[in-house]
């Protein structure tokens, strides 16, 4: 729900994308590995990534809050919307801009 919150660091020398207002973008959704559900997943096989997932499965601006840190190295996501839930044992596809060097 609203204020849970997700880190992410950039390899060395990499740098996360900002915007022209100083903050980020971020596309979360969550990924379930197998038909029957995330509880019967594999926890040692990452699952395959969803491209063409519904619109209402990604999680955008209006429910993610994007910032950096001034290095521009550290990503923090901060769930907006009360209705998303950030859940143990689940796999999180984030789609992350970031400057390559």
């Amino acid at each position: 729900g609203a204020g849970m919150i997700i880190q992410v660091m950039s390899p060395p020398s990499w740098e996360i994308a900002p915007e022209a207002d100083g903050g980020c973008k971020i596309m979360m959704q969550p990924v379930s590995a197998d038909a029957a559900g995330f509880g019967n997943a594999d926890p040692s096989v990452p699952p395959d990534p969803n491209f063409i997932g519904p619109p209402s499965l990604i999680w955008g601006d209006a429910d993610v809050l994007c910032s950096i840190d001034a290095t521009q190295r550290t990503l923090t996501a901060t769930v907006l919307a009360s209705e998303r839930e950030i859940t143990a044992n689940r796999d999180y596809q984030l789609t992350i801009f970031v400057k390559n060097p």
